[in-house]
């Protein structure tokens, strides 16, 4: 009988192990704070043995998809600040899920760059000199993908016409499948909430710029311009075309940060980089340079954008466009959720096979994944109920327009089961381990 009883623990225990060592979809929220309650915006958390991490909002806030084990440890970081590493199941355990981080003193001296004090003897120009080629020695030389979210909206004689949002993925394919280097970074939509359209909008566009049909939805606008900027504006080779400014200096987080400003033909703006590692926060600017939708029409547009880096490579963090042209006010916003920073693979027939749903968008909506996520309310939403769901609201739009492709005409089951194969295929890959 002992025996027995002993047995039986023994293949609980193994049992209980088993379950433990399983891998689970986890979808990490949380909250990175100091010592004195103050969100640390733009850390990272990282899940090392996964190649994937998330960056902080501005009220330090974080979300992080990954396939793990209750035992896989995230590593938490800051420049200024002591690195926390805690695993999946202690953090699930913390009150609110918040993560504390420790000042870390040794980091508070004088900031030196190239033995000299950019504000008192380093002329402007040649500190964006070194900021160039630090930014180019941390992009990455291969594909990745990264979890992400999107969102939409025009105003049009003072009213909203169009409101879309998308939880999907951004693949910047690098020099594969002979891409064109424009069209290699682009968003897949996986599930969009989509409200009504105004057809008298959509029509009065059509007729005026006289288009076959209208781009309505553009979650790869953003991605393009970030390119566009690598390629074209002053993070290229043609930087030295520009004239820079040292504007300001300010304390974030503690850690000293240099404001750039620069002036060239088709970008004008500034860019915040921390002095003690080069490494560029944020870049804000106008440029000509920017292929609008639906107007098809290169506008003068407002760019914002958040930069983060895993293991010293750069990758987009958010990137917002905004424009005025006419009647019309147009805004798109991409946030990334989670970084795969390593490889992404695919076959050029998966990748051209995803990049045709790319252009001609399944909406899908699944109200749990949203759920999950708890993505912040369009500060505007309220307005946006009243001018595209006067009576009705806006949850029931989503449903309503869910099931169905964008552009009718390629309305078939094939297509439908194409796009269901293709996101299988992608969150798989987005899910392997290095």
């Amino acid at each position: 009988m002992l025996l027995k009883s002993s047995l039986i623990y023994i293949l609980f225990t193994v049992f209980l192990f088993s379950l433990q060592a399983q891998n689970v979809d986890y979808t990490l929220r949380g909250r990175i704070l100091d010592q004195l309650q103050t969100p640390l915006e733009s850390a990272t958390i990282i899940c090392g043995n996964k190649s994937i991490g998330a960056t902080t909002d501005k009220n330090g806030f974080f979300n992080l998809s990954l396939r793990g084990t209750p035992e896989d440890v995230l590593s938490i970081s800051f420049l200024g600040y002591k690195k926390k590493e805690i695993n999946i199941q202690n953090f699930l355990s913390l009150p609110n899920h918040i993560i504390y981080l420790e000042q870390d003193i040794i980091t508070l001296g004088e900031i030196i760059i190239g033995n000299k004090n950019l504000d008192d003897e380093i002329s402007p120009r040649d500190f964006f000199k070194k900021i160039h080629k630090s930014f180019n020695n941390s992009l990455p030389n291969y594909n990745y993908v990264s979890k992400a979210y999107y969102k939409e909206k025009v105003k049009y004689n003072d009213k909203y016409v169009l409101f879309a949002q998308g939880l999907g993925y951004a693949i910047n394919m690098g020099n594969l499948h002979n891409a064109s280097y424009l069209s290699r970074y682009k968003f897949f939509y996986k599930n969009t909430k989509l409200a009504n359209i105004d057809s008298l909008w959509k029509e009065s566009v059509k007729k005026k710029y006289n288009l076959e049909h209208g781009s309505w939805l553009n979650g790869s606008a953003n991605l393009n311009q970030y390119l566009r900027l690598i390629k074209y504006g002053v993070l290229s080779k043609n930087w030295k075309k520009y004239n820079f400014e040292l504007d300001s200096i300010y304390y974030k987080n503690h850690q000293k940060v240099y404001r750039v400003s620069f002036k060239g033909e088709k970008y004008n703006g500034y860019m915040d980089c921390f002095a003690k590692n080069l490494k560029i926060l944020e870049i804000r600017y106008d440029t000509t340079d920017f292929p609008t939708n639906p107007f098809r029409k290169y506008i003068k547009t407002n760019i914002s954008i958040l930069l983060h880096y895993f293991n010293d490579t750069v990758f987009l963090s958010n990137m917002t466009s905004s424009y005025n042209f006419k009647k019309a006010y147009h805004v798109n916003t991409i946030k990334i959720i989670s970084q795969k920073f390593s490889e992404f693979k695919m076959t050029s027939d998966e990748y051209w096979g995803a990049n045709a749903i790319s252009r001609n968008p399944y909406i899908f909506c699944s109200p749990n994944e949203w759920q999950r996520l708890k993505i912040e309310n369009d500060s505007k939403i309220e307005i946006i109920k009243r001018d595209l769901a006067p009576n009705t609201t806006l949850e029931i739009q989503y449903l309503n327009n869910s099931g169905k492709w964008f552009y009718p005409s390629n309305n078939s089951s094939s297509y439908k089961n194409q796009f269901l194969k293709k996101m299988k295929q992608v969150e798989d890959k987005f899910y392997l381990n290095k």
